[in-house]
């Protein structure tokens, strides 16, 4: 049930069912989750690349990839194309591709 759909009566409802109530009261309230790969980056950090390529990329990735490649700022990887996903991605520890400094 969307927050916007949350009524007086449907309250009252819940409330008188506790079990499934408390979990209805709770997701209401619960604040909204955060996106992975929305990572917020400051536009003057430094980024460092490492020496170990990623697998080959091929699509709309690769075309974003080939423009911010070597970009030593996040400002300009943004400015060349690149997303905060493909940065969150690229710079996860599992990958290593970047270091954000």
């Amino acid at each position: 049930m969307a927050k916007s759909q949350i009524t007086a009566a449907s309250i009252k409802a819940a409330k008188s069912a506790p079990s499934l109530g408390a979990a209805i009261l709770a997701a209401a309230a619960a604040p909204a989750a955060k996106k992975p790969g929305a990572a917020k980056f400051a536009g003057s950090a430094a980024l460092t690349w490492s020496s170990k390529a990623p697998a080959v990329k091929r699509g709309a990735s690769a075309i974003r990839y080939a423009a911010y490649h070597g970009a030593v700022t996040v400002a300009a990887y943004l400015a060349a194309g690149g997303t905060r996903a493909d940065l969150a991605w690229d710079s996860a520890p599992a990958r290593g591709f970047i270091t954000i400094a």
